[in-house]
């Protein structure tokens, strides 16, 4: 497995150039299905990502994806993934995100920081069309409340910026609790470390890889 995607085109694995050679082939183009990205994600090991793509959009094979830590992270840890972009929108959130690649917005998983009353810092990542109560939250921690943290307080413990936050790769080790029902979805979009960014994985190599804590928040 190559450990960076810049060197894809270089390392792109003999099996994969022939399917989407196929695919050019066909009358309709290069059309892939969620399946297909899906199907070439996990089952071709020398390849981790970078096609994006939407349903219903010509695929594309980005030759000069964006290297980040979160990717890097991805890479280290062996974690099959697709990398998809998208024009992102200041507030748009993942609503924007799930309309511009045309994906269920409860497949698009965020990545809130939030911290304690006494100010200690932990990630908790939700289905985007799901808010999380900060009261059950409170409650499965064991502590009074829990909020969102401001943005430079975000970034501090990260190192990313807001919009653009993974799971993977933050600046400092934070414990992170998972919405229980993300490990039911066949696949997640979830960011890559960047703004406009995501990278589908599924559920199942995301705990394997966190070993988040799984909770039952959402509302």
């Amino acid at each position: 497995m190559f450990r960076s995607l810049q060197a894809f085109p270089k390392q792109i694995s003999p099996r994969l150039l022939q399917m989407i050679t196929d695919y050019i082939a066909m009358p309709h183009f290069l059309k892939i299905s969620e399946d297909h990205a899906a199907l070439l994600s996990r089952r071709d090991p020398v390849y981790n990502g970078s096609i994006s793509f939407a349903q219903g959009r010509t695929a594309m094979i980005e030759t000069h994806p964006p290297m980040t830590q979160a990717i890097r992270v991805l890479n280290d840890k062996f974690v099959p993934f697709v990398i998809h972009s998208y024009k992102y929108e200041e507030h748009g959130g993942t609503g924007g995100a799930a309309r511009d690649l045309q994906v269920d917005e409860h497949r698009v998983i965020k990545t809130l920081v939030m911290e304690t009353e006494s100010g200690a810092p932990f990630l908790i990542l939700m289905h985007g069309d799901k808010e999380v109560s900060t009261k059950n939250l409170a409650r499965a921690l064991g502590v009074k409340t829990v909020s969102p943290c401001s943005p430079d307080a975000a970034n501090k413990h990260t190192g990313y910026m807001i919009g653009g936050t993974s799971p993977f790769g933050t600046r400092k080790p934070l414990r992170i609790y998972m919405e229980r029902t993300i490990a039911d979805l066949p696949a997640i979009y979830i960011n890559a470390g960047k703004r406009g960014l995501l990278a589908e994985i599924s559920p199942a190599d995301l705990v394997k890889a966190l070993n988040p804590i799984l909770v039952n928040v959402a509302l």
